[in-house]
């Protein structure tokens, strides 16, 4: 039920962006298209960019490009963060396994104070999601 209902605001969301988007007002969605991109899942990340591109034919189609760019930010955001949690475990299995930061910094190229840093970046980024 409650993905009907996201799915149904989501609709309307698209309805007013591409009214925004004829109305030339295209700048000002562009805090809609970001809570999406940090908020849902994959599948309905698609499903929305779809929906939208398919609103936004015509006038006002460079909300469509303004949206796929968010979009693909949103997406390289993620990836990125995907990177620092995978190194964050993989020096953390290093050192449960008693391995020194010599070896970790070859193996990884980054030192103590790097990871402690990346660390803290990963867990702030944890609470804020």
């Amino acid at each position: 039920a409650a993905r009907r209902e996201v799915r149904a605001a989501l609709a309307r969301a698209v309805q007013l962006l591409g009214e925004l988007g004829r109305a030339g007002q295209s700048e000002r969605f562009g805090p809609v298209v970001l809570y999406v991109i940090h908020t849902q899942d994959k599948e309905t990340l698609r499903e929305f960019g779809a929906a939208l591109r398919r609103e936004v034919r015509g006038p006002g189609g460079d909300m469509a490009t303004y949206a796929q760019e968010l979009i693909r930010e949103g997406r390289q955001e993620g990836r990125q963060e995907g990177r620092q949690e995978g190194q964050v475990a993989t020096i953390e299995s290093f050192l449960r396994a008693g391995i020194g930061w010599p070896i970790i910094k070859q193996a990884t190229g980054i030192d103590q104070e790097e990871f402690e840093l990346l660390r803290r970046q990963t867990s702030a980024s944890d609470r804020t999601s």
